[in-house]
């Protein structure tokens, strides 16, 4: 599958995206925090996944937005 995660959102401070990592970890959901460096800033990417099947990706992004993270999208990495 070309894009097996869910974005959850991306965030300007880490522990907001500890935060919102921990909401949907605590739903069942693997989630991770990842760290991504562009033109000198850093932001926190939450990641939801990866999934086995477009079903379950579907599923968990549903799942994601009915947490509340309603600007969930799928992505490769």
């Amino acid at each position: 599958m070309s894009k097996p995660f869910v974005q959850v959102g991306t965030f300007g401070v880490e522990t907001n995206a500890n935060s919102a990592a921990n909401k949907i970890r605590r739903n069942g959901m693997p989630a991770e925090v990842r760290e991504l460096t562009s033109d000198g800033k850093t932001v926190w990417r939450v990641l939801v996944g990866p999934a086995t099947s477009r079903s379950e990706r579907n599923a968990m992004q549903r799942d994601v937005k009915d947490l509340g993270f309603n600007d969930a999208f799928t992505v490769k990495n």
